[in-house]
């Protein structure tokens, strides 16, 4: 199934610019910082251990930090690992673009695998600042807690029968289809983009942005898929 355009909110739009400002902060301080120290030493025509085992002190100390922060703000595992690739990917492009130059041959090719390493780990880098305005410019704490089906809510009932949807801080949501019988519950992954709820499961097939918003009386209410659904906190 081909995955639908979302449009961007004003959250987003804001997000994207931060992640690109972070991205050129990030990329700028790369140069500055590893350019010049970990070059090859034209004495020995070795590259300096100290600037090597500082490079990758940072280059696995910093995104894994971020990732840990991210998911104690409830950010899905899923963009955490995006953003740990991204890094990953660019510490071992830059890497490899450094072991195979020397001061008098640095042909092209290799200062373009270099550059496409420092802009890897900057875009990796820039992720968390862009996941955290979303996650925190909307009304995520508002959703945290336990809510189930509002009763006289015909339309989401008859729809996806009586639920209780659970959102925890990790960001899990355990959404429960009750039944006399056997109830069914099931676990997915959650974040919120803006003023949508963004639910994913642990292997997804895309993701499905769902609208929500709060109604004067505390309730909650949902629009997936053209249904409307009501819930009451419990």
């Amino acid at each position: 199934m081909k995955r639908q355009p979302v449009p961007l909110t004003r959250d987003d739009w804001k997000a994207n610019a931060i992640g690109v400002s972070t991205i050129a902060i990030g990329v700028l301080i790369v140069f500055m910082i590893f350019w010049p120290k970990f070059s090859v030493d034209p004495k020995t025509s070795e590259h300096p251990l100290p600037a090597i085992a500082f490079f990758y002190a940072i280059a696995v100390a910093l995104p894994s930090l971020f990732a840990l922060y991210l998911w104690r703000n409830g950010i899905s595992q899923r963009s955490i690992k995006n953003c740990l690739i991204f890094a990953a990917t660019g510490a071992a492009l830059f890497s490899a673009g450094r072991w195979m130059s020397t001061p008098s041959d640095r042909p092209t090719a290799i200062f373009k695998v270099e550059a496409l390493g420092v802009l890897f780990f900057a875009i990796g880098i820039a992720e968390v600042p862009r996941l955290l305005w979303l996650n925190q410019s909307s009304e995520r704490a508002s959703l945290l807690g336990v809510w189930e089906s509002q009763p006289g809510d015909g339309e989401g009932i008859q729809k996806y029968g009586r639920v209780q949807m659970r959102f925890l801080p990790n960001g899990q949501l355990i959404y429960t289809v009750l039944s006399d019988t056997a109830p069914r519950s099931f676990r997915h992954y959650y974040s919120v983009q803006g003023s949508d709820i963004v639910m994913r499961q642990a292997n997804p097939v895309e993701d499905e942005k769902t609208p929500f918003a709060f109604m004067s009386d505390g309730a909650l209410v949902l629009y997936r898929k053209g249904v409307k659904s009501q819930y009451r906190r419990i």
